[in-house]
């Protein structure tokens, strides 16, 4: 051998030797002991961390459920406004009123598509009152018997759930 060093392999043929310099041993001792040294101070801040996490959980925990909630004000108000949507004004004697109802899957399919393929929605005028204990919607096939079912029922689940909705107020 006329280097010096240390070896860490040998190839399988033999022909192959994975020597270490003498001159780069203390080096690389050095370098290990610094990503050893790295790894542990990466393993405190961790620990650090994580005991900062714990010791604040249920503060964290509330904060994810403001946020959730302002998020979901938000996408509410962001969807209304895309809507051109108004608050409905609800009334305590089980009166349902539309006015300028429009369907909100057909207005969000039509937001879709460029202007010139946009087709026109008629809006749904209904109003039923407490005394009234149902509806009948009768007319020709393709009469939009259903588009207006649809649109009454989106409309209620849309208020139940605190959404404005496309319609006059």
């Amino acid at each position: 051998r006329k280097i010096q060093g240390f070896i860490h392999d040998v190839s399988a043929t033999g022909q192959t030797v994975y020597l270490e310099p003498v001159e780069a041993l203390h080096l690389n001792n050095e370098i290990r002991q610094f990503e050893v040294e790295e790894q542990q101070e990466v393993e405190r801040i961790l620990r650090e961390l994580t005991n900062h996490v714990r010791s604040n959980s249920d503060f964290i925990k509330q904060n994810a459920r403001t946020l959730a909630q302002i998020d979901v004000v938000a996408a509410k108000a962001k969807i209304s406004i895309k809507l051109e949507a108004e608050v409905p004004i609800i009334s305590p004697h089980f009166n349902i009123k539309l006015k300028q109802a429009f369907n909100t899957n057909l207005l969000l399919k039509n937001l879709g598509l460029k202007k010139e393929k946009r087709e026109q929605i008629v809006p749904l005028q209904l109003d039923l009152t407490s005394d009234e204990l149902c509806l009948m919607i009768t007319g020709p096939n393709a009469g939009g018997k259903s588009v207006a079912m649809k649109t009454l029922g989106i409309s209620a689940l849309m208020v139940q759930s605190g959404f404005a909705i496309p319609a006059d107020p």
